[in-house]
């Protein structure tokens, strides 16, 4: 898959994922759980998102879930986004003997193996904050209604609460 694909799935799962993670869902995040939602971006679907069977969606769960196999929390799920990113862009796993994303691709930025080097070497702490500029230097090679769907029905969201305090 290009890296243009790869964002293009992975910004809008995130930002699904971090709503959820708000809501305090704790959530199995792996490529089987993944899939497109009405409007065709990819979010989570709960119905897929249950402890996984096959053996290549294992290798996305953080550690500590390997064993537990419990709903993992917002940090498992920056661990779970890096695999599946990293997944997408490669084409292996992650894991033991693992190769630097640009040993395997040298097209792809230095950046790319920051963002997926901190999760899937579980140095991540808290679940990742995306300003406005990041969302849209993340955003610039989506599809121009991939994003444009998904901030607008966010600002009608917000506007209805204020309108209503009026």
């Amino acid at each position: 898959m290009s890296l243009d694909e790869a964002i293009a799935v992975i910004v809008p799962l995130c930002l699904d994922l971090k709503d959820r993670h708000e809501r305090g869902e704790k959530v199995y995040v792996h490529p089987s759980a993944v899939a497109p939602d009405a409007s065709g971006l990819a979010k989570l679907n709960p119905k897929l998102a249950l402890v996984p069977t096959n053996p290549r969606d294992r290798h996305c769960l953080a550690p500590e879930l390997q064993s537990t196999l419990e709903p993992g929390d917002s940090r498992a799920s920056v661990y779970s986004l890096g695999a599946i990113l990293y997944e997408m862009v490669t084409g292996q796993h992650i894991g033991p003997g693992m190769k630097r994303p640009r040993d395997i691709e040298p097209s792809l930025p230095d950046a790319l193996e920051t963002l997926i080097g901190r999760p899937s070497s579980a140095i991540v702490s808290t679940a990742p904050r995306i300003s406005a500029r990041s969302r849209a230097r993340c955003t610039t090679s989506l599809p121009p209604r991939a994003f444009t769907r998904r901030r607008s029905a966010r600002r009608a969201s917000t506007r209805a609460p204020s309108s209503m305090s009026t």
